[in-house]
């Protein structure tokens, strides 16, 4: 199917149905062709409750998905250990592009510019998903050559009814993980000789920080809203949850652009 045949079948009328039949694509370029193309001022039906359909997330047949020990990791000095690193953070990003896609239609009742916020990151999300994967290409590979793990998605389905410990678990830990270590694998990538992909991840963590700031800011917001301090509201969701335990080092200058306060970051060293 061509991108106008996509667009054609999945005219964006309204932001949060288009973003549920963008998470149920199956195929990754449908998926983020849908996201992609949805306008910024878009209509949002913010009180809309949807029934859960079957298929969520929709995804390819490949990658096989398997524990996350068991996923190949190889010297990035070879050609085969960087295009299974490529491959690992484009499997990141396709679970981020769902992720944003499941946060926009699943909650109801917030205000627009939440869904504005949320588009914005999913769009931005494909556009990662679609560098990586064209990267991959590059160096005679393709999204879904080599096995992959699914703890990004798991945590979606553990917090698919709380809002707030969806905003704590993914943005504010997951993704902030990845400002922490995406700077030192764009540096290795480039001493490998791959400033291609070394550009890509850096490019991603720009964006990333904005990312975690969207999400540090709701997270906020609903917290102030309910009355509740946010670093003991974090400790509780994230011992709930089981979320991972938090390891440095940690990139405390991303960190603070990223809305965490100094009070949140030296609470970092003592989890």
């Amino acid at each position: 199917m061509n991108k106008k045949s996509i667009l054609q079948t999945h005219s964006p009328t309204e932001l949060r149905a288009t973003a549920l039949s963008a998470l149920l694509a199956n195929d990754t370029g449908v998926k983020c062709a849908i996201l992609r193309a949805i306008p910024d001022d878009v209509p949002i039906d913010t009180q809309q409750q949807f029934a859960i359909p079957d298929g969520i997330p929709g995804r390819p047949a490949k990658p096989e998905l398997i524990p996350p020990g068991q996923v190949g990791r190889r010297s990035m000095q070879t050609l085969e250990g960087r295009r299974i690193l490529i491959h690992a953070l484009a499997h990141i990003e396709m679970n981020a592009i769902n992720l944003a896609a499941d946060i926009l239609w699943r909650f109801a009742g917030m205000p627009e510019q939440f869904y504005r916020d949320w588009l914005k990151v999913a769009k931005e999300e494909a556009y990662h998903f679609q560098l990586l994967e064209t990267h991959l290409h590059s160096m005679d590979s393709y999204y879904g050559a080599y096995p992959a793990h699914n703890s990004l998605w798991e945590m979606a389905e553990k917090t698919r009814d709380d809002l707030l410990a969806r905003l704590a678990l993914v943005p504010r830990t997951l993704e902030a993980r990845g400002l922490d270590v995406t700077p030192g694998v764009s540096a290795k990538l480039a001493q490998a000789g791959d400033k291609a992909g070394a550009d890509i991840l850096m490019i991603i963590y720009r964006d990333e920080i904005g990312h975690v700031a969207i999400g540090n800011a709701w997270y906020k917001r609903l917290c102030d809203e309910q009355g509740l301090d946010v670093i003991a509201t974090y400790a509780r969701l994230a011992a709930q949850y089981a979320a991972p335990k938090l390891r440095g080092p940690f990139n405390l200058e991303a960190r603070r652009s990223a809305g965490f306060n100094e009070d949140e970051l030296t609470a970092l060293h003592q989890a």
